[in-house]
């Protein structure tokens, strides 16, 4: 009985070598993207906050204003006797040499205690004199920003220390920074610092400031924009991550259509396997030990494959996050045995969960019937007019659940209805094609004839390789 196993299902893998090549590789691919783009979010924004935010010291309290914070509020604080420090800043982008784009920042650079790499004693802030992170330039060094579709050359008096920052930063002058951005009478922000005994109040603090400040000021503590920021981000890779699961339908797809086409081809042996003795939950866990195979051996290749992949992966990843959300530097990309663990494991469960119908009717195939081999295609053509309903209340329910609200914050509705389209346009596919393959046939020619006609006589094994290409594409 095993060597009949072995026969029926190892010999055929390596007979069609090319089948089980492209099937092991969508696995492969889909097990790959997945590793990669986790492990690529997760350095990407493993260092997500702003040099904006790392740049003021210990600062408990900011506030802002929608168009800036007017001077004129910010002078009347500062008379208040509170036993606070009040650190005022601009904040904007400028293109460094015509290449990039980084933070720039107006700030009383020495109230704000600016760890700057060199000899600090005896220095003197120049006309239009800078300071930048150590990748920018050195102390001494001429730099080119251009800030509001206006170049200006400025030299750099000081390097900021490294360790105070999460990506590149230039800062100036408080006044040098409200004329290069045009932003006078207006602060973006204002930095507030409790005194030692008082961090444990911060609450109490921002009730009494934002008691003393207009409508429209808003008054928070530091921590609140580094959630927001960290809440944003968590959403962004939760999405990457579900993104990268369509990679792995693909995969999926595929597997289905290799053992539905190993059990149409090896009918007449798997009746002969089941006359001899074999029973049904046997030849059951055979086709779905083949489908175990593609998942192990693919899951493998594709971890090791991701792990490349993350390296590229994680400077599109790094961009984007830099673009949309904060200022930041990627940290290293570093091996995670538990996103390995899920990925191998998403390869596995796909193709286990792909192969399961196809290897329960290769169960139960009577050997009276091991010679029919068009009744799949057959029964496909007779229900493909009910498929076409089932997909068009597959769309009908799509629409309803991205209706739904989230849930934990996260849009599940939107997820389950990503799968129900991939399903309605597989169920659709039977149909499309054999309209299609009539129109084919319709051509004129022999050959126009016989492709048509094979497409339509091999509906199943066409649809799914449809359905797969839409996926990809898709």
């Amino acid at each position: 009985m095993i060597r009949l196993l072995q026969r029926l299902i190892l010999r055929p893998l390596w007979a069609d070598r090319g089948r089980t090549s492209v099937t092991l590789l969508s696995i492969s691919l889909g097990v790959a993207v997945i590793f990669a783009m986790d492990l690529a979010s997760e350095a990407a924004a493993g260092s997500f906050k702003s040099s904006m935010e790392t740049v003021s010291g210990p600062d408990d309290i900011e506030i802002l204003a929608t168009g800036g914070l007017p001077v004129a509020e910010f002078g009347k604080l500062t008379q208040l006797p509170l036993a606070v420090k009040f650190s005022p800043r601009i904040e904007d982008f400028a293109v460094v040499n015509g290449k990039r784009s980084v933070p720039l920042i107006g700030v009383d650079v020495f109230a704000n205690a600016l760890e700057v790499e060199g000899e600090a004693d005896g220095m003197k802030l120049e006309a239009h004199g800078i300071f930048v992170s150590e990748s920018l330039g050195k102390r001494g060094e001429t730099l080119s920003l251009q800030v509001n579709d206006e170049a200006r050359s400025y030299k750099i008096i000081g390097v900021i220390s490294a360790k105070q920052l999460n990506g590149d930063l230039v800062a100036m002058d408080l006044e040098d920074a409200e004329a290069v951005t045009g932003k006078r009478g207006r602060l973006d922000r204002v930095m507030v610092s409790l005194p030692v005994g008082e961090k444990e109040n911060v609450g109490a603090w921002v009730d009494r400031l934002q008691a003393l400040l207009p409508v429209g000021v808003a008054v928070r503590p530091v921590g609140a924009r580094k959630d927001e920021n960290r809440k944003m981000l968590a959403a962004f890779r939760w999405n990457l991550k579900i993104l990268s699961y369509i990679a792995l339908m693909v995969g999926a797809f595929l597997i289905y259509n290799t053992i539905s086409v190993s059990v149409v081809r090896r009918r007449a042996e798997i009746g002969l396997v089941r006359a001899v003795g074999a029973t049904k939950a046997l030849m059951t866990w055979a086709f779905l030990s083949e489908a175990l195979f593609f998942g192990v051996v693919g899951g493998v290749v594709g971890l090791i494959a991701g792990r490349l992949l993350a390296e590229g992966a994680v400077k599109l990843v790094g961009l984007t996050v830099q673009a949309l959300y904060v200022s930041s530097v990627a940290a290293p990309v570093r091996f995670d045995l538990s996103a390995a663990a899920l990925s191998l494991g998403s390869g596995i469960g796909v193709s286990m969960l792909a192969a399961l119908a196809p290897a329960l009717e290769a169960g139960q195939i009577p050997p009276t019937e091991a010679m029919a081999r068009g009744r799949v295609d057959t029964q496909l053509h007779e229900a493909k007019g009910r498929h076409l309903w089932i997909a068009l209340g597959l769309v009908l329910i799509a629409g309803l659940l991205c209706l739904l609200p989230s849930i934990a914050g996260k849009p599940f509705g939107g997820y389950v209805a990503t799968l129900a389209l991939v399903a309605a346009a597989s169920l659709s596919a039977p149909s499309l094609i054999q309209f299609g393959a009539r129109r084919l046939s319709g051509w004129g020619g022999v050959e126009s004839l016989l492709a048509g006609r094979s497409l339509a006589g091999a509906l199943r094994r066409s649809s799914v390789l449809v359905a797969a290409l839409a996926t990809a594409i898709g």
